[in-house]
């Protein structure tokens, strides 16, 4: 950011302090925030939904099985062994996505758009997709779209990995200008994950909690878990 606002053709406004506090807070957000909503969806989506304490056998059994065969080095490749866990998250992220907008953009074409319904669309219009009904649309993810099935999109391979955006997943934006940090937080995730698997247990919800709204963002609040550390933990 110092760098750009040294190249700015706009120095005045691009080195402003106020300007480059907004958007470390921006950059905050979206590289803190998010990661911490999404685990929070992950647990309370795997501990209070049907068939959990099998689920929580099955990721644990998962992770043991790569940590046994990895000597604890995790890195890329070991963490893309996770099959099981990839897929959970990205249903966690299908079913409680935590923005009910995303694909925002705004209309940069002199004469605006035209939408295939006839709307006219002017420059400098803002637009949005409505996330939580692509990912609940039974016509994209079959007659149990609305049901948490963790290994829904184990096999995908390229097309169902948590990384992958589409038309079908927008948890991370589409095109070009989908999230360039979800690389990073996907792998991030996994490994924090994997150690919570494997150094503590975490007793099962009777059923999931609901999250709280505001404006169009889904969280967790208020919500208590019973945690202890495992005798047999496996994970340095």
């Amino acid at each position: 950011m110092a760098r750009f606002a040294v190249r700015s053709p706009d120095p005045k406004r691009d080195m402003d302090p106020r300007a480059l506090c907004s958007r470390l807070l921006a950059l905050n957000f979206v590289g803190i925030h998010t990661s911490a909503v999404t685990i929070q969806n992950f647990w309370l989506d795997v501990l209070g939904r049907p068939g959990k304490e099998e689920l929580l056998t099955a990721l644990r059994k998962e992770a043991e099985e790569v940590q046994a065969k990895c000597g604890g080095a995790w890195n890329k490749a070991n963490v893309a062994r996770l099959a099981l866990l990839d897929s959970t998250l990205r249903e966690s992220l299908r079913v409680s996505a935590f923005k009910g907008r995303g694909v925002e953009r705004q209309v940069v074409a002199e004469k605006g758009t035209t939408l295939p319904d006839g709307t006219v669309l002017p420059k400098g219009t803002r637009l949005g997709v409505a996330t939580t009904e692509v990912h609940a649309d039974c016509e994209l993810h079959g007659n149990d779209a609305n049901v948490f099935r963790p290994d829904r999109f184990v096999g995908k391979g390229g097309t169902g990995g948590v990384i992958v955006t589409g038309e079908s997943f927008l948890a991370f934006g589409l095109g070009r200008h989908a999230c360039p940090g979800r690389f990073l937080a996907a792998h991030e995730l996994k490994l924090l994950i994997a150690y919570m698997l494997l150094n503590y247990d975490i007793a099962p919800l009777r059923c999931r909690p609901e999250n709280s709204s505001f404006s169009d963002f889904s969280a967790p609040l208020n919500v208590l878990l019973r945690i202890r550390p495992r005798r047999d933990a496996r994970l340095e």
